[in-house]
């Protein structure tokens, strides 16, 4: 899979829980170029933004927040 953002190469990103022991976030992609993590509460959060503004698109709230 490759990165939406600069077309790197995607990785599965692994993290720790509450309680501070790994866990491996099944579903999250981490950019090895640029670090963009792609996890689909992200996407989900993103699209509903999109929702309740009219005036912005997907690719504008990508733009805008796809670099955090």
């Amino acid at each position: 899979m490759s990165c939406i953002r600069c077309h790197g190469f995607m990785i599965r990103e692994t993290g720790t829980d509450l309680f501070g022991m790994p866990s491996e976030r099944s579903a999250a992609l981490r950019c090895v170029n640029c670090g963009y993590i792609d996890d689909p509460l992200f996407r989900t959060n993103r699209l509903n933004a999109c929702k309740h503004d009219p005036q912005r698109s997907a690719a504008e709230d990508l733009e805008t927040h796809g670099r955090l």
